[in-house]
């Protein structure tokens, strides 16, 4: 057995080993497409409940807009199931025929700011009832400037649109104002 494929096994059984992924992994035919798998995410503690977030990905791609959340009560048993995954991919390709740079340009042509090299451009797949490659480009903003993110197709060019990006991980405030 190969080292990746060691590494695949053991990651399965990790997944399997937490009560949501056995859940899951029980259920193929609802929660599972050709050529995709579900990733731990995150687990929230909520009051009585564990809630355990799983992102799809499809040929190693982070799928956009895919979640999984399984409900578990104290005692490990499944109370609920919020499923928002991409049934079907398709033949979609994983190859982009744009690069990155080349989607932070036409990002900044629709209205973006800042300078395409200091932007970052992530490669994923957009979910939804037709699936497509893209990549989600962040330019660089001013401080009056909220942030937004572009999506651009990674194999026309088209622009897709933009979406207000959320601050995650925001400086306290302390650290902004040294």
């Amino acid at each position: 057995m190969s080292a990746r494929a060691r590494t695949k096994a053991l990651a399965l059984a990790a997944f399997i080993a937490f009560p949501a992924g056995r859940f899951l992994a029980a259920h193929p035919d609802l929660f599972s497409a050709a050529g995709a798998e579900l990733r731990h995410q995150e687990t929230l503690a909520l009051r009585d409940l564990r809630v355990v977030r799983f992102r799809q990905h499809y040929r190693g791609l982070p799928v956009e807009g895919s979640l999984i959340a399984v409900s578990l009560d104290g005692a490990g048993h499944v109370v609920s199931v919020s499923d928002e995954s991409v049934s079907s991919f398709g033949d979609l390709p994983v190859t982009p025929r744009v690069d990155a740079l080349a989607a932070a340009r036409i990002a900044r042509t629709q209205g973006g700011s800042g300078e395409p090299r200091a932007a970052w451009a992530k490669l994923l797949v957009l979910g939804g009832a037709a699936p497509r490659l893209a990549y989600q480009v962040a330019l660089p903003t001013g401080l009056d400037q909220p942030p937004r993110l572009a999506y651009v197709d990674a194999l026309s060019g088209r622009f897709l649109g933009w979406r207000p990006a959320a601050v995650i991980d925001a400086l306290p405030a302390k650290e902004v104002l040294r």
